[in-house]
């Protein structure tokens, strides 16, 4: 209750702050205007007892005075007639689940009238088996996190092997430690977990991996023996002494690792016929350093009219304390997710039945469907979750579900068309529109102050919608080159940035001024070329604290056609002259040290004036003098 409290004080804090002035204003007139009456009551006192009958009769204070206390009144009530003349309900749509008979009854409940008909259920049920507990809409991927990590004495690299603790000596480098990935042993063989990513917090070393299911295990129905997110906390000043490890149970959704707190989102699937004696065997848990927490029935929320079939948990370990939280909503396993460091945002479909499937079975006992956004608040290490919102008649496609600097983007679809529509941090709408009712639009996409409708697995774009001062504009033309632009950078004390576009045929650097003129470009070819993933251009300067000129590196998988099809690896080396064009220098190979490629291609790091060329296979050293020069090099083998 008290946490309630303070959450919504904390979600309204202005409406708040609105209404307590508002009171202690109106407060502090009364009470001047009750002293006057006290003050004239006390001197018509006085003026009977000396006999001074001359204006002897009681005054009250003037109108103006006295209309002074109702002012902040009416105010308020003026603000609350503005503000809340239509009220918001943000705790509908959830129901608790206290104990195993409610939890059975609302998962028998929606099943008998969702799948109604022996020809659905049939279909449905044969589905739903061959998701096999995957979420639908799963990423895989900490964000956040990556492969290459640095401090003030190393650099660490994870490759397929563990993760490499380097340090350098006087001519030369040196292996330090090698931490390896956990594995488990199941029914067929050791498994290994994939590792997703590191990160250096302080005096932490973070690593975050991940195993999942496969058809070795013998009852993939239970989260005990199924999938699992590992992260493991080093201490790198005790000798890499394992400070903490968390094993989550379940698919492994998405995350976000950012400022020591990292949030991870994992997904239980529930079996089409589950046992009431065994639930606790489907609920997700935590373990940490070997205490296991698992979710609880008297915790668990669901979100009403939604499929009751996925266990979604989310969890937020805070790194350098150790201390975690975590929450499990029952919902439907199509469901989409976005999250940011403050904030992660659920959206789910509602089914609405037709009253008569509650008495007869039907061909679509679906009357209606609904989106309904759930939003859940992370700070002080806690997850708290903050309201619902329902959007009747709407559903969301699968790839229309953006959030962006705080913004969240919905594409809805319904009888009437599609609607793009735009959401604040709290769920409130900014603005919408609605699009060509011509055109079907299946994917969302947001590059630099634009959001690109996509129809299908097309990668061209068929509409842009500009997104500016509260307000969505669509575009007559389409900016192509935008829609296609993987990356933007600014260049540090200059008017100019770099523009990395790539279409299926070919790649383009630019240099751009501030008025957005192309001043140069650098253009390769993708027959000639095959562009190592991700694709990304690497800034020295932006990289490194000294002054030095920009310089950058884009990594390239060049195709030779020899006897046999043999496969290079090369850096292309470009440097900015006179903010306004750029200069080809000559490319650094890396070469002589085999690169698997996996779980990266290439990454690039600044240490003191070198420059570190990285892949899993090992490190090629260049320096500003001569860029494309490798002046040392050290494999990992």
């Amino acid at each position: 209750m008290i946490f309630n409290i303070f959450e919504f004080i904390y979600n309204n804090l202005f409406v708040v702050s609105i209404i307590v002035l508002s009171i202690l204003l109106a407060g502090l007139l009364g009470r001047k205007w009750y002293e006057e009456v006290k003050i004239n009551k006390r001197l018509n006192v006085k003026k009977t007892m000396l006999r001074s009958l001359k204006n002897v009769t009681f005054k009250l204070p003037s109108m103006k005075r006295t209309l002074r206390v109702f002012v902040p009144i009416v105010f308020l009530g003026l603000f609350f007639l503005l503000s809340f003349s239509v009220p918001k309900d943000y705790t509908n749509h959830l129901k608790r689940v206290d104990n195993e008979e409610t939890f059975m009854s609302i998962y028998t409940t929606f099943n008998e009238r969702f799948y109604s008909t022996p020809l659905q259920n049939s279909d449905a049920l044969s589905d739903r088996e061959s998701q096999d507990a995957e979420p639908i809409g799963s990423k895989k991927v900490i964000e956040g996190l990556d492969f290459v990590a640095q401090d003030e004495e190393r650099v660490y690299i994870a490759n397929d092997s563990g993760i490499k603790v380097i340090s350098e000596g006087e001519d030369t480098f040196k292996i330090e430690n090698s931490l390896p990935y956990p594995s488990i042993q199941d029914t067929c063989e050791t498994k290994t977990f994939d590792i997703k990513g590191i990160a250096i917090e302080g005096n932490k070393l973070v690593s975050v991996s991940y195993f999942s299911q496969t058809n070795c295990q013998e009852n993939k129905g239970l989260v005990f023996d199924g999938p699992n997110t590992i992260i493991r906390v080093y201490d790198t000043d005790k000798d890499f002494e394992l400070a903490d490890e968390y094993i989550i149970a379940g698919h492994l959704d998405q995350g976000l690792y950012k400022n020591g707190n990292l949030v991870v989102a994992s997904n239980a699937y529930l079996p089409s016929n589950p046992d009431k004696e065994m639930l606790e065997s489907y609920f997700p848990h935590v373990t940490h350093n070997d205490e296991r927490e698992i979710a609880s029935l008297s915790d668990l929320r669901y979100i009403e009219n939604t499929n009751p079939n996925t266990l979604l948990s989310l969890s937020l370990i805070d790194i350098q304390s150790g201390h975690y939280d975590f929450e499990t909503t029952l919902t439907d396993y199509k469901y989409l997710l976005e999250m940011d460091e403050n904030n992660v945002y659920l959206s789910t479909n509602a089914y609405q039945f037709d009253t008569s499937s509650e008495v007869f079975e039907m061909q679509n006992p679906i009357e209606s469907i609904h989106t309904i956004i759930s939003k859940f608040s992370l700070r002080d290490d806690e997850i708290y979750f903050s309201k619902t919102r329902q959007f009747s008649d709407r559903v969301t496609p699968f790839d229309g579900f953006i959030l962006k600097d705080e913004k969240l983007f919905v594409l809805f679809e319904s009888e009437d068309g599609h609607r793009l529509q735009w959401f604040d941090s709290q769920v409130d709408a900014v603005d919408s529109i609605l699009l060509n009712n011509l055109k079907d639009y299946e994917r969302l996409q947001f590059v630099n102050g634009s959001l690109f409708l996509y129809q299908g697995s097309n990668h061209t774009p068929i509409e842009e919608i500009q997104v500016t001062n509260n307000q969505l504009i669509p575009l007559n033309t389409i900016d192509y080159d935008k829609a296609s632009t993987t990356g933007m950078y600014e260049l540090a004390s200059t008017d100019t940035s770099v523009a990395v576009s790539k279409t299926s045929y070919s790649l383009s650097v630019d240099l751009v001024s501030s008025s957005h003129t192309v001043l140069d470009s650098y253009n390769l070819d993708l027959a000639e070329y095959n562009i190592s993933t991700p694709l990304t251009i690497y800034d020295t300067e932006a990289m490194n604290q000294n002054a030095r000129k920009h310089t950058f590196y884009l990594p390239l998988l060049a195709l030779e056609e020899d006897s046999n099809y043999l496969y290079k690896h090369m850096v292309v080396v470009l440097s900015i002259r006179d903010e306004r064009e750029f200069i080809v220098e000559p490319v650094v190979e890396l070469k002589n040290i085999e690169n698997p490629m996996s779980p990266f291609t290439y990454r690039y790091l600044v240490v003191g004036d070198e420059d570190y060329h990285i892949t899993p296979g090992g490190i090629f050293v260049t320096n500003e003098s001569a860029p494309g020069e490798v002046i040392r090099k050290f494999s990992f083998n």
